[in-house]
């Protein structure tokens, strides 16, 4: 809204840049929010909810408000697990209607993106190979019309899924969320 051209308030603001929060700062807040309401979190529940947000604020609160509102007293390892699961299960129906609106191409590529955690080299002879995704130029059209789409960006030299629950939902696909 502040940085496209075409936008009413193009430039009408100084853009600021918010990294990510620690980690650890991050599991301690969790924590202490958990023992006020007379909870407990365990030390592998809270692992798991960083590796499995990536430790993205939205990802993180989202997930972290799923568990709050649960009636026990302990979360687990399996209580975030089954809990993520649930989320992805609940957004399926968006999921699959991206399947509709892409080509073969774009979701096979998200697919993949999604399975490896993030591609350094989407139009590698090797990474093609691997997943039988046809010709470099037919990749390369892919990203490009993923990128117009904002259904993938750039982090630290990886190309990811920029949605991370609809990451973990097509990672699901093909293998099992492990703890």
């Amino acid at each position: 809204m502040f940085s496209d051209y075409g936008k009413p308030f193009y430039q009408s603001s100084e853009m600021l840049n918010l990294g990510k929060i620690n980690s650890k700062t991050y599991k301690e807040f969790i924590h202490e929010w958990f023992e006020k309401s007379k909870r407990t979190i365990e030390q592998s529940a809270l692992d798991l909810i960083m590796k499995y947000t990536q430790v993205h604020t939205f990802y993180v609160q989202y997930l972290c408000n799923k568990l709050y509102g649960l009636p026990v007293r302990k979360i687990t390892s399996e209580t975030v697990t089954d809990t993520l699961l649930r989320i992805l299960e609940e957004n399926e129906v968006i999921y699959f209607n991206y399947k509709v609106l892409l080509t073969g191409n774009q979701f096979r590529l998200l697919e993949v993106i999604a399975k490896e955690g993030g591609v350094s080299k989407p139009t590698s002879k090797d990474f093609i190979g691997k997943y039988h995704l046809g010709t470099p130029s037919s990749v390369g059209a892919a990203m490009n019309a993923l990128f117009k789409k904002e259904m993938i960006f750039k982090e630290n030299g990886l190309i990811k899924v920029y949605d991370i629950f609809f990451s973990l939902w097509l990672e699901r696909r093909t293998t099992v969320i492990r703890n």
